[in-house]
């Protein structure tokens, strides 16, 4: 949602957009009421090229404030993950499993 509405947000509003607000309307239920548990990973690391995102440190603020206001505005507890790849994984592992 934060990578798509970046995207919505950046161009001109059309008609069509009232789709994306529709799912915006239903992933707002889906997002408190679906899961068990919820990992947030702060920026720690630069951007991968994947040459599908912007490198642009920017950018890559602007998705986190938006992760991280999606996850506040619709009251979904999460849990931040910190450190490097491997501790990450073993406190996600850790997390799931409790």
């Amino acid at each position: 949602m934060a990578y798509a509405g970046w995207v919505l947000d950046n161009q001109e509003r059309r008609r069509e957009f009232a789709l994306w607000d529709a799912c915006v309307k239903i992933a707002e239920y889906q997002l408190r009421s679906q899961y068990t548990h919820v990992f947030y990973l702060p920026i720690e690391f630069p951007i991968v090229p994947d040459g599908l995102r912007p490198l642009d440190p920017d950018f890559q603020n602007e998705i986190d404030e938006r992760m991280v206001r999606l996850l506040e505005l619709h009251d979904v507890n999460y849990e931040p993950l910190t450190g490097s790849v491997e501790e990450r994984i073993e406190r996600l592992t850790a997390g799931v499993k409790a």
